[in-house]
């Protein structure tokens, strides 16, 4: 989040020379780089670049892209493929509004796609989000539960049409108890995570939406991580103690609470990227 674009770029360079191995740096960068980072181009809000068309979509993927690995950022956290339906009798986000393409699902596809071809096209990493689909509540789930009650499908159309194509994929903390009794959030529900690789038959790399959100739960962020890992969840965006969650995560693997083939499972997605 924020900073001089040369300094990121110092940054990276020598986080990778101490490491001894690559590091993947990765930004929200919905609305271009310089969303971001002081010296880069910010750009319109992805509502207007749907109004543009698909033609714009593709310039700001690519320029988004190309403009973040001058800071040494690969790992671009976009696009949204979430709805913003219009409309009295519908379910609207107030944490999607703007962020989507449009209210359309057709609309939502073909920019999304887009923009997802434009970022790949320049050498960078797209992250389709928030999976199963944040525009199906009206909660905002930084600051509380997230519960769907929306039918789902029509909140996945995009992920079915555009997964095969997107290396990247961010789990949202939204919980569909009509498919998830337990009312858990995506990220950490295998049955919700199943869609996706099991259903939708995705084996790229998913990474949760950021921990320290109220939507992914009450409990201690360090037991809640084990189960992201375990229902399908390769990494954990933005622990408030990155350090605590590793030592859980490890200390549950040498329990066996966590199975070592689901972690190696992650990680080779990982260094796929």
């Amino acid at each position: 989040f924020g900073g001089d674009a040369e300094d990121v770029s110092w940054l990276h360079e020598i986080l990778e020379e101490q490491a001894g191995h690559p590091i993947l740096f990765a930004a929200d960068l919905e609305r271009g780089a310089g969303q971001q980072f002081e010296g880069l181009t910010p750009l319109p809000d992805a509502w207007a670049l749907g109004i543009l068309g698909q033609e714009a979509c593709y310039d700001a993927g690519h320029r988004t892209a190309a403009e973040a690995a001058q800071a040494g950022v690969r790992w671009i956290y976009a696009p949204v493929l979430d709805l913003h339906r219009l409309g009295e009798d519908v379910v609207s986000s107030p944490i999607v509004a703007n962020r989507a393409f449009g209210p359309e699902l057709q609309r939502v596809i073909e920019c999304g796609g887009a923009f997802i071809q434009g970022v790949l096209d320049a050498g960078g990493i797209p992250c389709a989000k928030h999976f199963p689909g944040h525009g199906a509540c009206s909660q905002d789930s930084h600051t509380e539960a997230a519960v769907a009650f929306d039918d789902i499908e029509m909140h996945l159309e995009p992920y079915r049409a555009l997964a095969s194509k997107c290396p990247s994929i961010m789990a949202g903390h939204i919980e569909f108890p009509m498919i998830d009794e337990e009312g858990l959030p995506a990220t950490r529900s295998k049955k919700l995570m199943d869609i996706l690789r099991v259903d939708l038959g995705y084996d790229g790399c998913v990474v949760t939406d950021a921990l320290n959100m109220a939507g992914f739960g009450s409990e201690p962020v360090e037991e809640l991580a084990v189960q992201s890992i375990h229902a399908g969840c390769d990494l954990m965006l933005y622990p408030d103690d990155p350090v605590a969650v590793a030592v859980a995560l490890r200390d549950a693997l040498d329990r066996g609470d966590l199975s070592e083939a689901r972690v190696r499972e992650a990680v080779a997605r990982v260094e796929k990227l």
